[in-house]
């Protein structure tokens, strides 16, 4: 675990007036900022070592099975990647009815376009099980 703090730079005359309203921008804001805190330990450690046991004192790798096989770099993100995570996903006992999500950056996302069985609505409303 990893504390962070969020400077809080409000006036006290202010105080009253911005925490009244919890869906005030300032309040969406440090929200925001403690959000990507959050995300940046998660990307941080998606592969990484994890601390494990009761007071964090051992480490557990990210076991090499749970990752999709890379293949040919020009691939890309292709459908038979995200099956075989799907795959994974399901052999390890996570609840199908769970709704799943993946974290792609454009160029992923670009090569998932770029593919008729992704864009073409004969291919993708055959099968209704979410990726």
């Amino acid at each position: 675990m990893v504390d962070y703090e969020w400077a809080d730079l409000i006036d006290s005359v202010d105080q009253v007036k911005t925490l009244a309203d919890p869906t005030s921008s300032y309040a969406k804001a440090a929200a925001a900022a403690m959000g990507r805190a959050v995300d940046d330990e998660i990307i941080s450690a998606a592969f990484a070592d994890s601390s494990t046991g009761k007071d964090g004192s051992s480490t557990t790798s990210f076991p090499a099975a749970n990752q999709v096989a890379v293949g040919s770099p020009a691939a890309g993100l292709t459908i038979a990647k995200l099956v075989s995570a799907r795959k994974i996903l399901l052999e390890n006992n996570v609840d199908p009815s769970i709704q799943t999500y993946i974290a792609v950056a454009p160029e992923q996302l670009e090569d998932l376009l770029n593919s008729t069985t992704v864009t073409s609505a004969d291919f993708n409303t055959v099968n209704s099980l979410p990726i």
